[in-house]
């Protein structure tokens, strides 16, 4: 998914602030990753253009690579 989102992997926490390429429209593609069954945040509502922070913490291992194959499909 390397060209179309970016990351750093952090210090610490339990969530990751992901890039996507601006041709992507966040709003669209979360719309459609609720459908899938995977909410994120649109990126609205943070200061930096085709930002989203995705969360781990309550997460395990199977549903991460889940949510991975639902964002593959989605972009």
């Amino acid at each position: 998914m390397g060209k179309y989102l970016s990351f750093k992997k952090p210090q610490g926490g339990m969530s990751v602030w992901t890039a996507f390429d601006t041709s992507i429209d966040m709003e669209e593609m979360a719309s459609r990753g609720i459908k899938k069954g995977l909410f994120f945040s649109d990126g609205h509502q943070h200061p930096l253009v085709n930002y989203t922070r995705l969360g781990f913490a309550s997460s395990n291992e199977e549903e991460m690579q889940t949510a991975i194959e639902i964002f593959k499909e989605l972009l």
